[in-house]
């Protein structure tokens, strides 16, 4: 147990010997190897760069001091390196106050820090950019670098004793050497806003000996005994300084001498903490400045000084500086000879500052340098300049009270003038002053009074009138002033300041007289002094402002406000001018400006070019009074002065923020409008018009007014000569006899391009007319004896649109005449492209669509709303006629769709009116040649031609019938008029039609699928009123006709005329070739007064063609003829022949029918009602009848061939009943008729003249029937037909 304890207490010792063993090896590595630590350090970090060697380095730890004997830094490889670095210390010593610090926060805390002679040697070989004198350092680099050193590093005491800096620069013959430099800095601890501590310490003094400093430029040599500053006093002083700038291609020599040189501040540490340099006092005692005397300058502009300035301070700030017995001298730069110079003299400067940051580098508020008394005349002594006193403010001089004119009193006063309280030279030549020889740059005139007279030269013959202003002359009156100025007062800038003047040109015509106030003017003295004219005179003055002119010439006055020239560039501006002319038109402008006025081309081509014109505000208030005529001589015409054209302009741009007119003309009409933001770009003008490449702008409220006449108004124009011009809310109202006019407009949009005011010649992309309301109503006044001449029509002008749209455009259209009106609404819109007028000829246009919606006509008589109208005019032509009408060629196709139709129709005799009513319309006309001349009346034919109309829900009602009609349709390709699902009926029920005490009559209704009228010749209808139709064809045509046998017959009945008579009775010429019944059908019924039941007789599959119908036969043997066949229950009526001779006075016919066979039982549901009878047995072989007859009778023959009749007559009251009266008759019946029959029948008739046509057909069939039944005899019908020849002619029997 205790031989293990011994080991852990060795084991133990050894583990804490082991940390003590370390540090005293670092410790001995530290001490004895210090140096050579350093070394490797250095080559490590440089990377074999530099190398470091030194005599001895020793570090005390426990004295906390290290000590280096003859360090020295150097570049080992000096090749390809463009900056390197040599250091050598002879001796240094640093005490420290703390290892912790060091250790622990990384904190160097130096008690004291010496350094003996070190010298520092900078190799500086890099190739700078060309002209870059601006360093990338600044100020506040020194509190960013100070603040990071202090954070690492505080010093009590840093003593550099006799240091040196030498600096070899690229290209420099000799470096530039500081030496004897001596640094002691104390209690480097803090930055804070104390401003005795300067960079972070409480005191920081630096010493200088006598130096020669070769600058970097390797020329200027700057060179000094001493140099002292201490931060305590913040005191800079330097003792007898001296600097040579030697002679150089570009400038001469330049040297200073001053005898010392200090300044103080209170707060330098404003240089690294604001960026500023701010200093109490600079003072300079007994400076010498030497300069060449030469005649000839060459500018040099080096910028270096103000760059640097710019990049190390943000302002620099002096409140006063002093030199002290200061002096000028002017040598020659070929010798050492003095040529003139300066007596000693004082310069005080105050609160002189240097701003880079702004346009003026050095400001100061006051500069003193005072001399006196002086005269200057010119050189032909005609001219002086007489001063009172001057002072002199560094290069400048100051004039007071200066007179200018001439020498000797008694010249007169022509030319210019002045007197001015004060007089500026600025950079004056010392040597011509001395020699009282006035050359400067610059010369400040202060408040002249100016005064120039000019006489205008009467013109030679020929008599040729010219503008004085630009016409060349000779140097005569105020040239010759001018001339005699500039000689005396050498200067480059003649500047005026707060001036007033008058000019006068005087002459026997047109004098003008001006004056003007708060003259302030830039002069170029040397282009005044080679000018010869007016424009160049204007061309030589570089800035010119007048507070205040007013101008009298000729009938006119112009009152200018704070004009402003800028020659140079050819900038103007006015701020207010208004100028009344003695027409009584007044233009007032705010805020002109306008830019180059070329006045060589205004005297070479009378052009007025102008690059740019701006005004903010201009009013044009013309007031125009009618011309008041008088009686004239007449003059031949080659004698007459031509009316004046435009004046010739050219305006580059022309800007207007605001313009205004106001117009009143000749009786009392008004126009006017305001402008904003106008834009025009390359103005110019030909004899007649304005011509433009771009012309943009707003126009508000622009107005014309003509008592009881047209008016005018528009609330906006956004206006864009080439892209889209708007126009917004316009209002044009016409108020004339017999005619009144709204429009309103909400807004037009017109696609130009439209470069001019030639109205006359107009070429546009697109016109738009968006929801326009045109109300108009015309009220014709019945016209005196005398009518008006009719002004010829005639295109007025020159027109170019490719594209016209009107949308939504509401009419109200309202026409009186007497106590009737017509009245048209309805929503329109326009579409036209390609439109093309050439003035005085013709128009054309490749497509105009017109398109109605919701039109609503209402006349006295109709009444309708249109639904849709689509009118499309292509490749149409609009001329004026031989007889100055308009005339229009197009092709016309329109579409017409109405919906609703209700026209007003009349009646005669008081009766009630019938009534019209139309669902729908729907139309179209495709008329590829159609013409229209004014005061021509266009034929309805004309578009019934070429017309398609389809109307839809047809009702028409009359006092007895209605006629209805699904749709009725007209095709003019095929001349088809077509009705569709058609009726006819009497107004009345049938129930009431035949109740008493109406009398016995037929009761019809007719029902159509289909009826159409081909090849219907409107043309020739118009022509020559005859309706010609080539074929009508109706199909399944239901007819249904009633008669209630039990009524009365009416006590008087017409007498019925034969088919052709009641033909020929028809007013209205017509011609129907033909008209085909296609499976239709006629049911009869009637009311039996023996039974009182209805029975019907039905005509079934009617299929017929009626041929030559007309009213005016064209030949005598035209003969109306009718081909049909039909279906009686189970007879077919195979062939019904009828042919009816117009030419026959008596009507003659002939007719064939032929039949099918027939049980005749099966007419037995005709029998049974009508006649009270069955047929229960029989066969009927197939009929054939001819038939010839007139107006009077038929005769004829037939085939009635049955067997097997069998025929049961019934009761009349009641069927079922079989009395004892119904078997007498049915016993009687069975012994009269025949059971068979196969004998020929005689046909005879005597006609009923009451009975229609069909009744006369039947009547005679059945007379045919009767005999072969055995009712009638042949021989009583032959008897009848004798006696009834002997009354009238009548048809041969067979």
């Amino acid at each position: 147990m205790n031989i293990s304890l011994k080991r852990w207490v060795k084991l133990l010792l050894l583990l804490a010997a082991i940390p003590f063993l370390i540090v005293g090896v670092a410790y001995f590595i530290l001490v004895s190897k210090l140096k050579d630590v350093m070394e490797f350090a250095v080559w490590k970090q440089t990377k074999g760069g530099y190398a470091l060697n030194s005599k001895d380095i020793k570090l005390s730890i426990f004295d906390k001091t290290v000590r280096i004997d003859d360090l020295v830094f150097t570049r080992k490889d000096t090749r390809n390196v463009p900056v390197y670095y040599d250091v050598k210390i002879p001796k240094a010593h640093l005490s420290i106050e703390s290892w912790r610090e060091l250790l622990v926060n990384k904190r160097l805390l130096i008690d004291s820090f010496l350094i003996e002679k070190p010298e520092v040697v900078i190799h500086d070989y890099k190739v700078h950019e060309k002209n870059r004198h601006q360093t990338s350092f600044h100020t506040s680099m020194i509190l960013e670098n100070l603040q990071k050193t202090l954070d690492h590093l505080h010093a009590k005491s840093f003593v550099i004793q006799e240091g040196s800096l030498t600096l070899f620069k690229r290209n420099s013959a000799e470096p530039l050497r500081i030496k004897n430099v001596t640094l002691t800095v104390h209690n480097f601890l803090k930055i804070d806003n104390n401003d005795k501590r300067l960079f972070g310490s409480d005191n920081l003094e630096l010493a200088l000996g006598r130096q020669r400093w070769v600058l970097s430029d390797g020329k200027n040599i700057l060179s000094f005994r001493g140099l002292r500053f201490s931060s305590a006093s913040q005191l800079f002083e330097i003792d007898s300084v001296h600097f040579h700038k030697p002679a150089t291609a570009e400038q001469d020599e330049v040297i200073l001498r001053a005898e010392k040189f200090y300044f103080n501040s209170k707060h330098l540490p404003a240089i690294y903490q604001k960026g500023e340099l701010s200093l109490d006092t600079l003072i300079c005692v007994r400076p010498v400045l030497t300069l060449p005397l030469t005649t000839q300058r060459v500018p040099v502009k080096d910028t270096s000084i103000h760059s640097n300035i710019k990049s190390l301070f943000k302002n620099v700030a002096i409140r006063y500086t002093e030199i002290k017995d200061g002096e000028i001298l002017l040598g020659s730069p070929k010798n050492n000879a003095l040529k003139a110079g300066t007596q000693k003299a004082n310069l005080n400067i105050f609160n002189l500052k240097v701003n880079p940051q702004n346009e003026h580098l050095i400001t100061t508020d006051s500069i003193n340098l005072n001399l006196n008394n002086i005269s200057f005349f010119s050189k032909d002594s005609l001219f002086k300049i007489s001063v009172e006193r001057f002072t002199l403010l560094n290069d400048d001089v100051l004039f007071k009270n200066v007179h200018y004119g001439p020498a000797s009193p008694k010249v007169a006063g022509k030319g210019m003038t002045f007197t001015a309280p004060a007089l500026r030279l600025n950079n004056i030549s010392l040597d011509d002053l001395i020699r009282k020889r006035l050359v400067a740059t610059d010369a400040e005139l202060v408040n002249p009074n100016i005064t120039l007279i000019a006489t205008r030269k009467e013109p030679s013959k020929p008599r040729i009138t010219a503008n004085h202003d630009t016409v060349t002359r000779k140097k005569t009156d105020i040239y010759q002033t001018l001339n005699s100025f500039g000689e005396l007062l050498r200067v480059d800038r003649f500047h005026i300041i707060n001036g007033s003047g008058q000019y006068k040109l005087a002459g026997k015509t047109k004098p003008v007289h001006a004056e003007l106030k708060g003259l302030n003017a830039l002069i170029m003295v040397k282009d005044l002094l080679a000018s010869d004219s007016l424009i160049k005179i204007k061309r030589a003055i570089a800035d010119l402002k007048v507070e205040q002119m007013n101008v009298a010439a000729n009938g006119l006055k112009m009152q200018l406000s704070r004009y402003r020239m800028n020659g140079r560039h050819r900038f103007n501006w006015v701020d207010k001018l208004q100028i009344d002319l003695a027409s009584g038109i007044t233009i007032a402008a705010g805020k002109l400006y306008w830019e180059a006025f070329s006045w060589d081309v205004l005297q070479q081509t009378k052009v007025i070019q102008i690059d740019q014109v701006r005004v903010q505000d201009l009013l044009v208030d013309a007031k125009i009074k009618p011309k008041v005529t008088a009686a004239e001589p007449v003059v031949a015409s080659a004698d007459k002065p031509q009316a004046k054209g435009l004046p010739k302009l050219r305006i580059r741009k022309l800007l207007a923020d605001h313009l205004k007119l106001k117009a009143s003309l000749p009786k009392n009409v008004l126009a006017g409008f305001e402008g904003y933001t106008i834009d025009v770009s390359e103005l110019t003008t030909d004899p007649t018009y304005f011509r433009w490449a771009q012309f943009l702008g707003n126009l508000n409220n622009l107005y014309f007014r003509q008592p009881n006449g047209k008016q005018i108004a528009v609330a906006q124009i956004a206006l864009h000569s080439h892209q889209h011009t708007v126009l917004s809310d316009i209002r044009y109202a016409a108020n004339s006899q017999g005619k009144i006019m709204q429009v309103v407009l909400p807004k037009m949009q017109i696609k130009g391009p439209f470069p001019s005011t030639d109205f006359t010649n107009i070429s546009l992309s697109s016109v738009l007319l968006d929801r326009p309301e045109v109300t108009m109503l015309t009220e014709p006044k019945q016209q005196s004896g005398v009518s008006a001449t009719a002004k010829a029509f005639s295109i007025p002008l020159n027109l170019a649109l490719h594209e016209l749209n009107i949308k939504q455009a509401r009419l109200n259209l309202i026409t009186k005449k007497g106590k009737d009106s017509t009245q048209l609404q309805t929503v329109v819109d326009v579409e036209a492209k390609s439109i093309h007028a050439r003035k005085h000829e013709d128009a054309t246009f490749a497509s105009i669509r017109v398109s109605p919606a919701d039109l609503k006509l209402a006349m006295p008589k109709i009444k309708t709303t249109v639904q849709s109208v689509n009118v499309q005019l292509t490749n149409g032509k609009l001329l004026a006629t031989k007889d100055g009408k308009p005339s229009l060629t197009t092709h016309l196709l329109a579409n017409l769709t109405l919906h609703d139709l209700h026209p007003t129709l009349t009646s005669k005799k008081n009766t009630t009116p019938p009534e019209l009513r139309i669902k729908g319309v729907a139309g179209t006309i495709d008329m590829p040649n159609f013409r229209w001349t004014a005061g021509q009346k266009m034929a309805w034919p004309t578009f019934v031609d070429h017309a398609n109309v389809a109307i839809t829900d047809l009702s028409f009602k009359s006092a007895r019938s209605t006629i209805k009609a699904g749709k009725v349709s007209w095709d003019h390709k095929y001349e088809r008029l077509q009705l569709d699902n058609f009726q006819l009926s009497p107004l009345i029920t049938k129930e009431e039609f035949m109740t008493p005490p109406n009398l016995q009559s037929d009761y019809i209704t007719i029902q159509g699928e289909q009826a159409q009228l081909n090849g219907v010749k409107a043309v020739r209808w118009y022509r020559d009123s005859t309706l010609v139709v080539n074929h009508i064809v109706v199909k399944n045509i239901i007819t249904d006709v009633s008669r209630d046998k039990r009524l009365p017959d009416p006590a008087v009945l017409p007498n019925k005329l034969m088919p052709t008579r009641l033909i020929s009775g028809i007013k209205v010429p017509f011609h129907i070739d033909s008209i085909s019944v296609i499976n239709s059908q006629v049911n009869y019924h009637e009311t039996s007064k023996i039974t009182n039941r209805v029975g019907t007789v039905p005509l079934k599959d009617i299929n017929g063609t009626l041929k030559t119908v007309t009213n005016r036969p064209t030949k005598s043997t035209d003969s109306l003829k009718l081909l049909a066949s039909t279906k009686l229950l189970g007879l077919h009526i195979k062939r019904l022949h009828y042919r009816e001779s117009y030419g026959d006075s008596l009507s003659g016919f002939h007719m064939l029918l032929r039949t099918s066979d027939l049980n005749m039982p099966e007419l037995s549901p005709i029998t049974n009602p009508m006649a009270a009878a069955d047929l229960e047995d029989g066969y009927l072989e197939p009929i054939m009848a001819r038939i010839a007859g007139n107006k009077y009778a038929s005769v004829g023959n037939m085939r009635f061939y049955y067997k097997n009749l069998k025929l049961r007559l019934l009761g009349h009251k009641d069927t079922t009943r079989r009395s004892l009266l119904i078997k007498f008759e049915n016993f009687v019946a069975s012994k009269i008729l025949r059971k068979k029959n196969q004998q020929e029948a005689r046909i005879f008739y005597d006609r009923d003249q009451k009975k229609f046509i069909f009744g006369y057909w039947i009547k005679s069939i059945m007379s045919g029937v009767l005999t072969s039944v055995g009712v009638k005899a042949n021989k009583k019908y032959h008897a009848n037909y004798l006696k009834l020849s002997q009354q009238h002619t009548l048809p041969a029997e067979d």
